[in-house]
């Protein structure tokens, strides 16, 4: 598809197919309505390379800090087919869509979020909140052109080596630092689960002993006896010569024995 072109100014959009045009006076400017992938990195990957993405310089940012930092960004956008004309009149050609709004704007709009952004915001793996940041900005520039911004991609972020590393090793302090306080809360958990389970204990053994009483033990050696099924039979004496048991049933009162 594309858009013709009499004395130098854009009258009108033509479909895919043959079309007659007057030479010299009349001409159409093939315009492209699929799905494009700019591409701006230091280095093209096979995937780019076999997709025949755009692929220009890695783009340079300051971070909130001031800190420098280079990114790759790729940027999947697509002409809308009812804005052809307009988008020729406005830009040009399809490669000067490319110099006047996608290079350009992308570009500006990476720095100035990158901007708003800490460094860690933008370094870290989950650096999703400044890729939407910057998907938002340029997708709104683009749809005042008539283009529709599909996805914008941010990866290979690149630091200084200093500041790589101090990252690094703030990182690895960090993870350290969580570690031990997973191991004190585990330790004070298992404090806990000790002192609950040893109140417990403690708990279980003064109900025992008020349920064995004098009284109690000596009623069930009486009933272990009376049995028969014990042959042998240790029956501890009192201080008077008497079973012990006796004494206990009693509570310390003298019992009337025949001699």
């Amino acid at each position: 598809m594309g858009v013709t072109i009499e004395g130098g100014e854009a009258v009108g959009q033509v479909g895919p197919g043959w079309h007659w045009v007057i030479p010299v006076y009349e001409d159409i400017e093939l315009l492209s309505f699929r799905t494009e992938t700019y591409t701006m990195s230091s280095s093209q990957s096979s995937r780019e390379i076999e997709t025949d993405a755009r692929s220009e310089d890695a783009i340079s940012v300051k971070t909130r800090e001031g800190l420098n930092s280079q990114m790759d960004v790729s940027i999947r956008y697509k002409m809308d087919k009812e804005n052809a004309q307009q988008v020729f009149t406005q830009l040009g050609s399809t490669e000067e869509i490319i110099t006047k709004l996608v290079r350009p704007t992308s570009r500006e709009e990476i720095r100035t979020a990158a901007s708003r952004f800490s460094i860690n915001q933008i370094y870290s793996e989950n650096r999703s909140d400044f890729r939407e940041a910057v998907e938002n900005d340029i997708r709104n520039d683009f749809e005042e052109f008539g283009f529709e911004v599909q996805k914008v991609q941010v990866r290979n972020v690149r630091l200084p080596d200093r500041v790589e590393k101090a990252i690094e090793e703030k990182e690895s302090v960090e993870q350290e630092i969580e570690k031990k306080e997973k191991e004190v809360e585990r330790e004070k958990l298992e404090k806990e689960r000790k002192i609950i389970e040893a109140e417990g204990e403690a708990e279980q053994n003064e109900i025992l002993d008020r349920s064995l009483s004098k009284k109690v033990l000596t009623d069930r050696y009486i009933k272990a006896l009376e049995s028969g099924d014990v042959r042998v039979a240790y029956i501890p004496l009192g201080q008077n010569g008497r079973p012990s048991f006796v004494e206990n049933l009693n509570e310390g009162q003298t019992l009337n024995s025949t001699s």
